[in-house]
């Protein structure tokens, strides 16, 4: 990303709660799944008609891979949620996240008839929360997002030596005395949202089930 852009102070903190954001949603979203016992993806892959219908098809066919499906599917969205709140390995978790986002949207597809059983909450043409979420996970993982009010300024700066030799010119160091307590802080920005997820959570979930209808709930 262009660093005269990254000076414009709105922009990292912009792109901070996006991430933040984004990683609610996705923990949000797996948490539902672990926690309960009778979930399954086997009815969306079940139901998918595009081109890639049969191939979804044949997975739901199959119970050994139906269950490596739920545990994946599950814990994947947590784990990325769990990175993306705090931005932690920020770049890899968004990148898990398109491919899972991906997915979703080539089962259910928002044109002709390819969408018809999928739930939703309105009416699409080719563009839906799918794709838009998507989207935004690519720009955080080429933004490099974590820097910005997330664990990845912490790491990278741990691991300075070790980013510089792989060739990281981008890097930009911590630097010294107030100014670097005030960048550590910074890093652990994203801490206070996690922990004020898991109250909310913890305080919610037996009174309300999963999101039936927000977008990487479907599968």
């Amino acid at each position: 990303m262009d660093k005269s852009l990254l000076r414009n102070k709105t922009v990292p903190v912009l792109l901070a709660l996006l991430r933040i954001a984004i990683g609610w949603h996705f923990l949000y979203e797996g948490l539902v799944k672990v926690l309960d016992p009778n979930w399954s993806a086997r009815s969306f892959l079940e139901g998918s008609r595009w081109i890639f219908g049969d191939f979804f098809r044949l997975m739901a066919s199959n119970d050994t891979v139906m269950q490596a499906i739920d545990i994946t599917n599950a814990f994947g969205l947590t784990l990325v949620g769990l990175a993306l709140i705090p931005g932690l390995f920020t770049r890899l978790a968004s990148w898990a996240g398109v491919i899972m986002l991906l997915l979703y949207y080539l089962a259910y597809p928002p044109f002709g008839d390819y969408a018809y059983g999928a739930l939703a909450e309105g009416n699409y043409l080719i563009v839906n929360k799918n794709l838009i979420e998507l989207v935004c996970l690519l720009l955080l993982a080429f933004s490099r997002s974590g820097e910005f009010f997330g664990l990845d300024k912490l790491i990278y700066e741990y691991y300075r030596n070790d980013v510089d030799d792989a060739g990281g010119k981008d890097y930009q160091p911590l630097p010294a005395g107030n100014n670097k307590r005030r960048e550590l802080l910074k890093g652990l920005a994203g801490l206070p949202f996690l922990a004020g997820f898991a109250g909310i959570f913890i305080k919610n979930i037996p009174e309300q089930g999963p999101d039936a209808i927000s977008s990487a709930t479907l599968p």
